[in-house]
């Protein structure tokens, strides 16, 4: 899977017309989101070289024997002296690809003063969104998981009483099944689930809606999947919205297929909520792979036109502050004609 992810690079690098990509999270604390594609994990320093003729792997010194055991693809080498000398000795000046968004300031100004012409590489994000087969695999499988960690929480709902019960239950599950959460569970009780992003605390769960929003990781890829289930019996009114929070995310995962722009998904999402689009207040999904949250954006401003191979999420939500929230989430693959709904969780 690595050999081909160095490949796709090294082609990109030939195509944008540079003698090399250089990639590097320097301690600082963004981390370039292309080393965590490439090297299933988020390195606290590293720096990439990657041009036609070779894949060096940068790395603090006491990592560098057990990394050359693990990366056979790359020229695993110590991080140790100035990034500057160490590329100098790799590649003679010219002209270099690098990520502006996350390369330090201080960094690319030495750089240009050693003689190196920078340049931004751009749509680099298309690479990583478009997974191969292997990638597919591996999406497949922790969304497998992942569909069987709610199928048991839920077996177990009975035995919690707060919002944390339920969010300790999950974090056993990862540990006892080799694997990790991909981002710390929202268990969002009642009046809670109105808040997207809620906090998962002490809050006993109540009668209401409850917002369940969880992932796992696995060999470096993530699942994000959302439900919503109601504590109690609901009303009539509450079913209807409900059913028509359903209702938009079946359709709108229907329409996912090569070509159709992400705004297009999104706009014909809350046409479907009607007059409850008004409480749909973020964007529709997200790419999703070695983090779980990629490019590209699903949303109504999004110029992102999808292709094969893309995995991403549909996750229309309703919010009414300080009443209720309801959302349904899935990781959907586009194919070559159509969507493939990853997650097969009730």
């Amino acid at each position: 899977m690595l050999l081909e992810k160095i490949k796709a690079l090294q082609n990109y690098s030939k195509e944008q017309k540079a003698s090399g990509l250089l990639l590097a999270s320097l301690g600082h604390e963004i981390n370039d989101s292309v080393l965590t594609y490439l090297l299933g994990y988020e390195p606290e320093q590293a720096a990439v070289l990657i041009n036609q003729n070779k894949a060096i792997l940068w790395l603090t010194p006491f990592e560098v024997p057990e990394a050359a055991q693990k990366f056979p693809e790359f020229e695993v080498k110590a991080l140790s002296g100035q990034l500057t000398k160490l590329l100098h000795e790799a590649l003679p000046i010219s002209t270099l690809l690098i990520r502006g968004t996350v390369l330090p300031a201080n960094v690319a100004k030495v750089l240009i003063e050693a003689g190196y012409e920078l340049k931004e590489a751009q749509n680099i994000e298309h690479i990583i969104a478009q997974k191969n087969s292997a990638e597919i695999t591996a999406m497949r499988t922790v969304c497998a998981k992942t569909d069987e960690l709610f199928t048991q929480l839920i077996a177990h709902w009975a035995e919690f009483k707060t919002e944390q019960d339920a969010a300790k239950f999950i974090h056993r599950f990862a540990l006892e099944n080799n694997c990790e959460v991909s981002f710390p569970p929202i268990i969002a009780s009642a009046a809670n689930a109105a808040e997207p992003h809620h906090q998962t605390n002490e809050t006993s769960l109540a009668r209401g809606f409850c917002v369940i929003d969880l992932g796992l990781k696995i060999n470096g890829y993530c699942s994000d999947l959302s439900r919503t289930i109601f504590i109690g019996e609901p009303n009539n009114e509450e079913r209807t919205v409900y059913e028509l929070v359903k209702k938009a995310q079946a359709e709108s995962a229907a329409l996912v297929k090569p070509g159709i722009k992400a705004s297009e998904i999104d706009l014909v999402c809350r046409q479907i909520l009607g007059e409850k689009e008004k409480y749909f207040i973020h964007g529709l999904g997200h790419g999703v792979g070695t983090a779980v949250h990629e490019w590209p954006s699903i949303s109504g401003v999004s110029h992102a036109v999808l292709d094969a191979g893309m995995i991403i999420t549909i996750e229309p939500g309703i919010y009414e502050s300080g009443k209720y929230g309801i959302r349904i989430e899935d990781d959907i693959l586009v194919t070559e004609n159509r969507a493939e709904v990853l997650n097969q969780a009730t």
